[in-house]
């Protein structure tokens, strides 16, 4: 069991169901509970989720959907002890605030895992978060950050390799949070 971070847009690309993406997140997620592995995210990603639903004025949808949060993700808090992890992040690497506090969260936790479509956060090593790579890389206790298609090897967004690497195919029907 690993406990695997999602960042923010893994989130909208499941629930808002992506015309691209929304399927191959999908699989990760069935892959991971097959797993028994721990999805976790932070109170911030949690907010940038639901961001779109009160747009739309999808109220009910919100509702659904920060239950899912409740019941079935690891939520991570931002506390005093992970502000300083940001700005230990922001001062070494100069990356966005929200990519920052992302692995600030991620990193108080330990997280085996961090996943993410941000190729800004390619190359980054973030101290507290192991990543878990094919088997032409090797997983380390401080490695770097890799969007998924980095590590799958193919473009921007694929992330079926990833998957491969999980060990999934897509199973079963979408979670109650994304219908």
């Amino acid at each position: 069991m690993s406990r695997i971070y999602w960042d923010t847009m893994l989130f909208i690309y499941w629930l808002e169901d992506h015309p691209r993406y929304g399927d191959r997140v999908q699989q990760i997620f069935e892959r991971m509970r097959d797993r028994q592995d721990q999805l976790c995210t932070s109170t911030f990603a949690v907010g940038e989720t639901l961001v779109g639903f009160h747009k739309r004025g999808a109220i009910e949808k919100a509702a659904r959907v920060r239950k899912f949060f409740q019941q079935s993700v690891e939520v991570i808090s931002y506390t005093l002890e992970t502000a300083d992890s940001y700005a230990r992040i922001r001062a070494a690497s100069g990356i966005s605030s929200a990519d920052a506090i992302h692995l600030a969260c991620a990193a108080s936790v330990g997280t085996d895992l961090f996943l993410t479509n941000d190729k800004n956060l390619a190359g980054k090593v973030i101290p507290g978060i192991q990543f878990l790579r094919n088997r032409a890389f090797r997983v380390r206790d401080r490695v770097a950050v890799q969007p998924w298609h980095a590590v799958a090897g193919r473009p921007p967004g694929d992330i079926l390799e990833l998957v491969g690497l999980l060990g999934g195919e897509k199973v079963g029907q979408i979670p109650s949070a994304r219908g």
